[in-house]
């Protein structure tokens, strides 16, 4: 009898420490993911404040060359801009599906707490596609004029 209880221990013991390094695994794995995320809603962060500042210095690089009446450079600058605003529209709609990717991995019940993420990313890929088409009629515009 001593030695099934022996082994039934030994046995519970090995039980606990595979339970044990399966939630270290599993929460470590969370962890990495977490991070990864992380970065990447920093990293697009940064590089939506880059985009918007050099949205600023190239309008007011418009405003210059305007002062100064330089048609075909005016023009150029003018797309760039617009091309930059679809740019940061595009950037977004991605940090939306950011957050929703980051909510989902933190809690499983997200869809009713986070609603207002989802709708943010479909209301940036309409704006994406709606500026996008603006874009283009604008350019062939001013092209054939």
């Amino acid at each position: 009898m001593d030695y099934f209880q022996y082994l039934i221990h030994q046995q519970s013991l090995l039980l606990v420490l595979l339970l044990y390094h399966y939630l270290i695994f599993y929460l470590m794995g969370y962890l990495y993911y977490f991070l990864l995320l992380l970065v990447l809603h920093l990293l697009f962060r940064l590089l939506f404040l880059l985009l918007h500042l050099l949205r600023y210095l190239i309008l007011h690089l418009y405003l210059i060359l305007r002062l100064f009446q330089l048609r075909l450079h005016l023009m150029l600058l003018y797309i760039f801009h617009h091309l930059l605003m679809y740019l940061l529209l595009l950037f977004l709609f991605l940090h939306s599906f950011l957050k929703i990717l980051y909510s989902l991995m933190l809690f499983q019940s997200v869809l009713l707490r986070h609603l207002h993420h989802l709708l943010l990313m479909f209301h940036h890929l309409y704006l994406i596609l709606l500026f996008g088409l603006w874009i283009h009629f604008h350019i062939l515009h001013l092209l054939f004029q």
